[in-house]
């Protein structure tokens, strides 16, 4: 029995090559392309049909490498070929091996009468195995058999189609800091690269800062890139970054100060996160800058903790003989747009700027260092400056030496914060007001950096 069935398929299959696939007309059949991303796990091909003659049966196979794709056997679909004549519609297909023709995935259609639509034949669905390479790979397509109503042959060239799999971007992970220097806060991005790849093939660009990665300074997190320095307003403000190999854009986006800010918030130290939010809204309101979108709460810091200059102190070495030409006079800080400690020290009656400003550059010592003086005059009154510039913000309740003929004394800005708040008090008209809110929330955002590194240290 086997012998006989075996002979009634070689007889079959004889015939099958006997007969010709020709006609009057050429069918077209063709198979789709297309290019999937690396980390792609489908991708699905049509088979479209065009210059349809009229047919009522067709054959048709796809070989197609298997150690890269898997055909999805429930996922071959009907186009519209053959559903609009109405007939029941039958395909026999799945992944075989026959003979040398490696895997395919075999379709059949048979019908009564002929269709001569140009549509798509059947859609083929394929997942993509684990590690398969990135490439092209072929999709092969044959039609075995093509027949009319008639029972003649149809003629069909066949396009076949190809799946490209692109290769992976490199490895490329993003982190984020950011840096509290003097008045101002730059936020800075950390870009790692594949160990083996040469960074000057990378290029980074942070907030229109753009920098190949060969002159960017390599860290433990990464090659860092930062963005402008931006003051405290800014917190809010969107900072577009991206990272390239060569021309190709592997990864971009956005940041904020402020998304650094709730990360720490979030993650880190709520106090410390909230405060910096806080002092970000404050300097919003002061300076009147997108006060619609509000990084914080500009007036949710406690009042300011801290004592006030203690001039009377230095006041009892400057007065105690005339040959001090100067006495104490004011202190200020200049926190709107930079942090800079001032002291103004008033010239006596009995002296002159010159004599003045030659003995305080002689006789004074600001931070450790010489100070350079400036005179000031105002009204019938002269005055002689002395600064402190570059105040970092963690720094603003730290104190700085001062000495003066010969005795020591500190000052810090938290000192003219907290005069801020001992003038203008809760009566402050509302200009006053942001400045006080803006005093207070400074203070407090250094406060809150001084107690988280206090207990990072234990």
């Amino acid at each position: 029995m086997k012998k006989i069935l075996a002979i009634i398929l070689v007889a079959m299959f004889a015939l099958s090559l006997c007969a010709p696939l020709s006609a009057e007309a050429s069918a077209t059949l063709t198979l789709s392309s297309e290019t999937i991303a690396a980390d792609a796990t489908e991708v699905t091909l049509s088979a479209t049909l065009e210059d349809n003659p009229g047919m009522s049966s067709i054959a048709v196979r796809v070989e197609y490498d298997a150690d890269a794709f898997t055909i999805v056997k429930k996922d071959i679909k009907n186009g519209d070929v053959f559903e609009s004549i109405g007939d029941k519609v039958v395909k026999p297909a799945g992944t075989d091996k026959l003979g040398t023709w490696g895997p395919t995935a075999r379709i059949a259609y048979f019908a009564s009468e002929n269709t001569t639509e140009d549509e798509v034949l059947a859609t083929l669905r394929f997942t993509v195995n684990e590690g398969a390479a990135a490439g092209d790979y072929n999709f092969t397509l044959y039609v075995t058999e093509c027949w009319n109503e008639d029972d003649e042959p149809v003629a069909v060239s066949v396009v076949s189609g190809k799946v490209t799999i692109e290769a992976a971007a490199p490895a490329v992970t993003v982190g984020e800091s950011t840096t509290v220097d003097e008045d101002e806060m730059q936020a800075n991005l950390y870009f790692n690269i594949p160990a083996t790849d040469d960074p000057a093939e990378y290029t980074a660009i942070v907030g229109g800062n753009e920098v190949t990665l060969d002159n960017a300074t390599q860290t433990a997190q990464g090659y860092v890139v930062s963005a402008p320095a931006a003051g405290a307003k800014n917190m809010g403000d969107d900072i577009a970054w991206s990272i390239s190999k060569g021309e190709t854009v592997i990864a971009s986006g956005t940041t904020s100060i402020k998304e650094y800010a709730i990360a720490l918030r979030d993650e880190v130290s709520a106090d410390l996160g909230t405060a910096m939010l806080n002092y970000g809204a404050a300097a919003q309101v002061a300076f009147n800058y997108n006060t619609d979108d509000l990084v914080g709460v500009p007036d949710a810091a406690d009042a300011i903790n801290f004592a006030r200059f203690d001039a009377d102190a230095i006041n009892a070495v400057l007065c105690a003989t005339d040959a001090i030409p100067v006495y104490y006079s004011a202190l200020s800080v200049n926190y709107l747009t930079d942090i800079t400690l001032q002291m103004a020290f008033r010239v006596k009656t009995t002296s002159t700027v010159d004599e003045a400003l030659e003995w305080v550059e002689a006789n004074m010592t600001l931070g450790g260092e010489a100070v350079v003086a400036r005179a000031l005059t105002s009204g019938s009154y002269s005055f002689i400056i002395i600064s402190k510039a570059d105040i970092s913000i963690d720094a603003v309740n730290d104190p700085i030496a001062l000495v003066a003929a010969g005795a020591d004394f500190t000052v810090c800005p938290a000192n003219y914060l907290a005069s801020v708040e001992a003038v203008y008090g809760e009566s402050a008209v509302a200009a006053q007001q942001n400045q006080l809110n803006l005093a207070r929330a400074l203070f407090a955002y250094a406060s809150a950096i001084d107690a988280y590194l206090a207990s990072l240290n234990g």
